[in-house]
Order: structure tokens, then sequence, then C-alpha cells
């Protein structure tokens, strides 16, 4: 069952007289029970595109075209009042850094006990029972303890499993995760990404999943969707991503993960996404593609099928005729 279905989706900062697009046509959906993954280096639009789903935009941003339809609504038509009982219950969001996310002055009780009593009409008791159960289940020691801690007081690993417990305090039934495991170390990301992995088959909910990791990615997700520069570059079902990288810009990011430590170097991407203000003619890769030849500075190509469940917008794929 299709729960997040993207259409065309445009985001535009800047006066209307002179818009600034930094999110430009995006098309992705999730399921129930599946993880998509949206990747793409800093820059490429991932996080605004979120905060688009969740009509979390600040002025002068705002969605200047398509539709972002949750469970067959379309969220662009709904007043905010109806938004509002949408965020934090049906939708839940883990936000990129939890010390700046969670509030200082209230207490990790307070952060999950919150979604409870607005969107489930829990009394105060009912919630922080429902609370210290949540806390236990995502990993927090002593939790009936912890619960009167503030964040200041919890490590990087345990504020992150915090944020987890309030965003699935209403169980949603979809999550997005921004970078979930940002700044935590290896251990700590591998715990994080199970325990999500386990309280999705748990709950039923789907997962959109934005990260820059793709050997995450390679683990967790069903379907990846590739950004570069506001754009959808390609959308594959994980494995066959892996195997099959059609765009250039995907092939350059699979090439970027660490191997086995035999390399004497990790590759990089040379150059850097261009700001949405300034984007080359063309295919918006040309300028950091080893594959571009003059047409692809003339054509901006649009996602085509390339195969069963495989899309991708390059006149010059990888795989494809040199």
């Amino acid at each position: 069952m299709t729960l997040l279905d993207i259409d065309d989706l445009t985001v535009a900062f800047g006066p209307a007289r002179k818009p600034v697009t930094v999110v430009d046509r995006v098309g992705f959906s999730v399921d129930a029970r599946e993880t998509v993954a949206l990747v793409g280096e800093s820059g490429s639009g991932k996080s605004v595109t979120a905060m688009a789903i969740l009509r979390l935009l600040q002025e002068p941003g705002r969605v200047s075209g398509g539709a972002v339809r949750f469970q067959g609504r379309n969220l662009a038509e709904l007043s905010e009042r109806e938004m509002a009982r949408i965020r934090g219950d049906r939708i839940a969001m883990i936000f990129q850094e939890p010390m700046s996310s969670l509030n200082p002055l209230l207490s990790v009780g307070g952060h999950v006990t919150e979604p409870l009593r607005l969107h489930r009409g829990l009394s105060r008791r009912d919630a922080r029972a429902r609370a210290i159960a949540l806390l236990d289940r995502v990993g927090i020691p002593s939790a009936a303890q912890r619960i009167d801690d503030y964040p200041h007081r919890l490590s990087g690993g345990m504020r992150q499993r915090v944020m987890i417990a309030a965003a699935l305090a209403c169980e949603p039934a979809l999550l997005i995760a921004d970078e979930p495991t940002t700044a935590l170390d290896v251990t700590i990301q591998a715990q994080i990404m199970d325990l999500l992995s386990d309280l999705q088959a748990e709950f039923g909910m789907g997962i959109l999943f934005i990260t820059h990791d793709l050997g995450v990615v390679a683990e967790h997700a069903h379907r990846v969707v590739v950004m570069y520069a506001g754009r959808v570059v390609e959308r594959a079902t994980t494995a066959t991503l892996f195997d099959r990288a059609a765009h250039p810009y995907t092939a350059a990011l699979l090439r970027c993960i660490p191997d086995d430590g035999t390399a004497d170097r990790l590759e990089v991407i040379e150059g850097s996404v261009p700001a949405p203000g300034a984007l080359p003619s063309g295919c918006r890769f040309a300028p950091r593609c080893p594959r571009a030849v003059e047409a692809c500075r003339a054509d901006d190509p649009a996602l085509a099928m390339i195969g069963p469940q495989h899309f991708a917008a390059c006149i010059r794929p990888v795989g494809g005729d040199a």
C-alpha cells in the first residue's frame, strides 16, 4: 500500500517575481513497511524535500508546484489545523541534530509525553507510563529513572534514542529520518539503524531515510532515490542501483564508499554541487561528469525508464554506448 506519493514537487525560495528553485519536479513514493533512501551530497535538496512534505518550510521558502499525497490526501490542500493533526501523529520526523532538535528546557519524558497528550489525549499519568515503556523499548537504560533527566545529561546516542521514542510515540504510518546517525560512532550508528528496522517491523511503518551514507543504504533500504542539484537523477531498487548504477553521479557516489581497506585512498568527486541560483546549462552534473559530451551541456534530460523499476536522467548512462 502506498503511503506517500510525491509528484513533481517543486520548492522555490525568494520573491515571487524572481524565485530560485531548489527542488525541481521531484517524484517518488514510499509504501507501508518499506524503507526508501533519499541520497545525495549536501546541497542536493534532500532535507528541503522532507520539510516540504511536512509543510515546515520557513519563509521565503514555499511549495511552488506538484503534489504531496499521504494516504491519498493531498497535504497541500489541508488547513494548517488539519496538517498539525498529522504531524507527530501519522507522519513523524527524526531531525538531523539531536542536541539542537531537543528542547534543553524540556525533560526526556516531556519530549515523549507531549505527542501522546496532544494527539492521543492521554492523562499525565498514562502518558508518563507509556513514555517509560517507549524509552525502555528504544534502549534507554533505567528508563523510569532517566525520564526526568534533561538532554544535556545524555550521550549523543541516548539523545538520538529519545528522539526516536518521541517520533514513534503515536505509532506513525510514515517516519522521515533525516541523517539519523550523523555524528555518531560506527557502533552506535549500527545500533540505531537496527533499532529502526526492528520498530518498522513492529509498527508496520514506511520510512523515508535521508542520508549520504550509501553503506547504510545498502543494508537497510529497499529502494533508493538519488538527488543532485534539486533533481532526481536516478531511482531504483537497492539491489539494482548497487549492481547496475546508470547515472554517472550515482556511479561516482558508489566509488566513494570505503572498500575492504586495500585501497591507498578514497575516490572523490571533483568539484561541488552547484548553487540553486547558478545552475549550469544542460545536465546539472555535466561540469563534474567524466562522460559528458557537448550534447550534455545543451540538454537537461528527464527521468526515463531504463529497466524494471529503474529510472535515470542521462543521455549517456553508465554501461551504455561510449
